[in-house]
């Protein structure tokens, strides 16, 4: 479904950037949730609300929440008729978590509840990657069986598949008990996750070199751009830039990041986006539809241009709390975009 690459110090000075390429088209619409906005609608199961919930901005199955947490899915099979998908997950973990490692707790609790007990071969298989301000975990799911991996430091890079083999910091109750009943792990090897699934380990390679010093936005969205080059059609892009003062979340909202254009979004007390990143009847948002009819010769380098005097003026906000002049900034920025397509 995606790929993710992740930058830690000492690559970067304080925080962590990390960037998202989907393969996946239900990644079309942009939308927003306001802290408490109500229950999570699930595909084939009704959750029940909880009193406190963060606000929360979804691309598919991606998304960022006010409490500088950022998680993607990176991979999903077998489908559950019954339970929670990993749009569901994504979703119920952003709205409820204050920390990746509490993210990791929510879902492993909602999986464990909702989700039944069945052969491993019908069971859904998730990967997600789950970030904050301090660490990431790349999290590993098949039915009510999970693993996962702490990262800390470094830069690391994901493509669809599972992650976690031999390093595994957290996992569910009894793991290697309940794979010995199923005859998964003899209890005498190192357990391997992946392997034990028989899934191919998706740790990829970086486009370019690894970063070692100075990483910053822009040379993510320049990963992901590079990443394109070689890679299925991807159908939108997501950075996350977290840091202790503020966390900024940038979306392409339209397919191939060669040929789009990174748009910031800050939480604020009155965030708003645009009405151009929500699905139509047509299954489109009216930014794609409009991103189609680009002439990308001709309109290019001058977005281009306007996306790194964008990434210029936000990094002067970053050191400061966020104000109302931020309410409207992504959806500022989409209908300025979209006066080069018209």
């Amino acid at each position: 479904m995606s790929e993710v690459f992740v930058v830690f110090p000492p690559a970067i000075n304080n925080g962590v950037i990390y960037g998202r390429n989907s393969f996946s088209f239900c990644c079309k619409e942009i939308l927003f949730f306001s802290p408490n906005d109500g229950t999570v609608k699930c595909q084939s199961t009704d959750i029940p609300k909880e009193s406190n919930t963060f606000g929360y901005i979804l691309n598919g199955t991606c998304g960022a929440n006010d409490q500088k947490i950022s998680i993607s899915t990176l991979f999903a099979d077998n489908k559950p008729a019954e339970g929670l998908s990993a749009l569901d997950l994504t979703k119920l973990a952003l709205e409820r978590s204050d920390s990746a490692e509490k993210a990791v707790e929510v879902i492993s609790t909602l999986i464990d509840k909702y989700n039944k007990d069945e052969s491993v071969d019908i069971s859904p298989k998730y990967a997600f990657f789950i970030c904050d301000i301090k660490e990431a975990y790349v999290m590993n799911i098949v039915g009510k069986l999970w693993a996962a991996e702490r990262i800390t430091e470094g830069c690391r890079a994901f493509g669809k598949g599972f992650a976690v083999t031999t390093k595994i910091d957290k996992k569910s109750q009894e793991l290697e008990d309940k794979l010995k009943e199923i005859a998964l792990f003899d209890g005498s090897s190192e357990l391997n996750f992946s392997q034990t699934f028989s899934m191919e380990v998706a740790e990829i390679k970086w486009p370019n070199d690894e970063p070692v010093s100075g990483f910053s936005a822009q040379k993510m969205f320049e990963v992901l751009r590079s990443s394109a080059e070689c890679s299925e059609t991807i159908a939108s892009s997501f950075v996350s830039v977290l840091k202790e003062s503020v966390a900024v979340h940038w979306f392409t909202g339209t397919p191939d990041p060669r040929e789009s254009v990174f748009k910031p979004f800050i939480f604020t007390n009155d965030a708003r986006i645009s009405t151009l990143t929500a699905l139509k009847e047509d299954d489109e948002t009216p930014l794609r539809k409009l991103h189609e009819n680009r002439k990308w010769d001709q309109v290019g380098e001058l977005l281009k241009s306007l996306e790194k005097s964008c990434v210029d003026e936000i990094d002067g906000y970053v050191e400061n709390a966020p104000t109302d002049e931020l309410n409207e900034l992504l959806k500022d920025c989409v209908e300025a975009e979209v006066k080069f397509y018209r």
